[in-house]
């Protein structure tokens, strides 16, 4: 007769723990079926413009740049899913209930790789949707190292859309860039923060520039159910040329086109070089309605009839006057 298996290394399932596994899938399964939106663009293309038009839309919340947090991390799950070493497998699995191994059918990679998935779903939801939830949400990235190296453009389809896909399968993404790349890349944003000082010279920073512009455009055109393509020329025209832009966009988003919407659109401030920006006013946060970061933006300064300004003579004060 054989010996019993001793209680503790049994992986009966209790009604309890099934319940509950059970109710941490569903959890899962809701967090990855939200909408959400994820701009992709190149720097100084009026992307702060496009995040505060989607920012209007009722129920919209979409941070602003994350400084490539999210790429960083689909490199470390990326490596995690080639990498994981049997044995952690197995040492994680069985320190699992019974329940959530039942439902992976015992199969210890998908076990921790949906557990991790599941895991970063909830620290996305965290960062850029808190409470009280907005109806939408997303964040805008711009890429800019992997721009100025051609070398890893690439990887922002890969290691960031990919997996931003993997979390939120429903997730659109708009790719937004403008058709005057020259501008862009005369831009002090273009021709300061190489890498060791090293500033290609205005050719070839214009050609890595449109090198990821056209694999933007390439991406958008491939995958119409999930990516659009979006120019600050089109989203601002006023002249009725720009194809629609603005009215596909919101078409891809399944979303009302208002007066109130159309006019904002076409009502973007002038781009200012970030380097004129700092050095003339300075920079001020800017907010959309719901609290979200936006970006940055010039400070606005009144004018004041009252003298004191740069240039101007101080008023004569008289000698023994009362003071205030």
């Amino acid at each position: 007769m054989a010996a019993a298996t001793p209680p503790s290394t049994m992986h009966a399932s209790t009604p309890s723990s099934s319940s509950a596994a059970s109710a941490s899938s569903a959890s899962c399964s809701a967090i990855a079926a939200l909408p959400c939106v994820f701009v992709v663009a190149l720097g100084r293309t009026g992307s702060t413009h496009l995040l505060r038009l989607l920012n209007a839309i009722p129920g919209y919340r979409l941070s602003g740049e994350t400084d490539n947090a999210w790429i960083y991390l689909g490199w470390w799950n990326a490596a995690q899913r080639q990498q994981q070493p049997q044995e952690a497998v197995t040492r994680r699995l069985a320190t699992a209930t019974a329940a959530d191994a039942m439902l992976r059918g015992g199969n210890a990679n998908g076990f921790v790789e949906e557990r991790t998935l599941c895991a970063l779903r909830e620290l996305v939801l965290l960062l850029h949707n808190p409470l009280p939830r907005a109806r939408v949400f997303g964040f805008k990235e711009i890429y800019t190292p992997f721009v100025r190296d051609p070398s890893a453009t690439a990887e922002v389809l890969t290691h960031g859309v990919g997996f931003l896909r993997r979390l939120f399968p429903r997730a659109r993404f708009v790719f937004h860039t403008r058709q005057n790349l020259t501008r862009a890349a005369d831009s002090d944003f273009w021709r300061h923060g190489w890498p060791n000082g090293l500033r290609p010279e205005h050719g070839e920073r214009l050609r890595r520039i449109s090198a990821a512009a056209q694999l933007y455009n390439s991406y958008a055109t491939a995958h119409p159910e999930h990516a659009m393509a979006t120019t600050l020329e089109g989203l601002t025209d006023k002249s009725g040329s720009g194809g629609g832009e603005v009215e596909a966009l919101f078409r891809f988003l399944g979303e009302p086109l208002t007066p109130k919407l159309r006019k904002l659109a076409r009502s973007h401030l002038p781009l200012k070089d970030w380097v004129e920006e700092r050095r003339t006013r300075g920079l001020v946060t800017v907010r959309a309605a719901n609290g979200s970061v936006l970006g940055v933006e010039r400070k606005r300064t009144r004018k004041s009839g009252g003298g004191g300004g740069a240039g101007q003579k101080k008023p004569h004060r008289r000698k023994g006057g009362g003071g205030g």
